[in-house]
């Protein structure tokens, strides 16, 4: 018995050594865009929480962050989607959980310095909420669907907006990123304008739709110079000298490009017809429990923070917008003049949120098909 005891006061004095009195760090696997991942992003995340270990998942798109996750859900502790993907997990597949913000106070001490658009409203829409206004996700990052033009034109972009597609002084020198929901949607705001109406872009009617494909795409398509799938080739595309307009992306495309290089020829635009926003937010997937889920809300609430949202803004993948009003502030004169901080809350207000068309989604997706073809 003695010698028993012996034994396990040694083991435990071991234990005690190799542990040095720290607690043991926890692991949380978590699907993403690329960027999060990033060693500097990852790191403050980490140090934040503390004994916190992050892996990442990547995929590149809506589509591929569903396959991923419904391939194998149980692998996850936390989500970054796309907003109106989010919104497919939760609705049709009852993937995420329900957030209460009380139980992380310092959560909705940070969502209070958000911009309004990003807050809960009885009177709007907003993704990201049940119907009883209870996040199923907490938005953390949002960039503009809009376009990427010339300098030289910005007196045009400000005054002809996105009818600078359809001219003819354009022809071959339009590029388009080969995907439908950002195009189709700018194409609509510009459907919209002509006919002197003014709804979500991704509401058209079947109707609508044809007559925005007669009205507008056939003519834009006429000064494609080509459709690049892949988002480097998009990026690289946009120098390209014989190219003088990008529709369908905004500041994430090309605010790297604008930071690293010393010549300003290419800027993104916001014409007065507005914008299209996106926005990536973190989730909770519905099988995560106890310490994880724990951990999981301390995440969302370092992503949250001015520190961190400042750091995610300008990621080496991408950069972006943030919600957080306060990062903007931490940021170098020069990423805010980039990034146009000054002029944000008017660029929201002409703002529409990006979504899955509802009620025609396959009628979207030939059209664009024949838009390509």
């Amino acid at each position: 018995m003695k010698s028993a005891a012996i034994v396990c006061t040694l083991f435990f004095a071991i234990l005690f050594c190799c542990s040095d009195g720290k607690e043991a760090t926890q692991t949380l696997t978590v699907l993403s865009w690329p960027g999060y991942e990033e060693p500097e992003l990852r790191s403050a995340v980490e140090d934040y929480v503390g004994n916190l270990e992050l892996k990442f998942v990547t995929y590149t798109g809506g589509e591929d962050m569903l396959k991923k996750y419904l391939a194998n859900p149980n692998m996850y502790d936390l989500v970054v989607v796309d907003a109106e993907y989010g919104k497919v997990l939760f609705d049709k597949y009852n993937a995420l959980q329900t957030i209460d913000l009380s139980e992380n106070m310092e959560i909705a001490n940070n969502v209070d310095n958000y911009f309004e658009k990003f807050k809960y409203s009885a009177n709007e829409e907003r993704p990201g909420y049940d119907i009883h206004g209870n996040p199923y996700c907490v938005k953390i990052r949002w960039g503009t669907v809009a376009m990427v033009a010339d300098t030289a034109i910005s007196g045009e972009v400000a005054k002809e907006g996105y009818s600078l597609l359809k001219q003819s002084q354009y022809k071959n020198r339009v590029l388009i990123f080969d995907w439908y929901l950002p195009n189709m949607g700018i194409f609509s705001l510009l459907y919209q304008k002509e006919k002197g109406i003014s709804k979500n872009p991704y509401d058209l009617t079947d109707n609508e739709v044809n007559e925005m494909y007669e009205s507008v795409m056939v003519p834009v398509k006429k000064n494609v110079h080509s459709f690049y799938a892949d988002l480097g080739l998009v990026i690289k595309g946009i120098y390209d000298d014989n190219i003088s307009i990008v529709p369908g992306i905004g500041e994430w495309a090309i605010g790297n490009m604008i930071a690293e290089k010393e010549e300003k020829s290419k800027d993104w635009f916001v014409p007065n017809d507005g914008t299209i926003i996106w926005i990536e937010a973190l989730a909770i997937p519905t099988h995560v429990k106890g310490e994880k889920r724990k951990t999981s809300l301390k995440v969302i609430e370092a992503f949250t923070t001015p520190a961190i949202q400042k750091l995610l803004a300008w990621r080496k993948a991408y950069t972006s917008h943030v919600p957080n009003k306060e990062a903007y502030k931490m940021m170098d004169i020069e990423k805010r003049s980039i990034l146009k901080a000054t002029t944000l809350d008017g660029l929201l207000n002409k703002a529409f949120f990006r979504k899955i068309p509802e009620n025609n989604l396959d009628l979207w997706l030939s059209t664009w098909a024949r838009f390509k073809n």
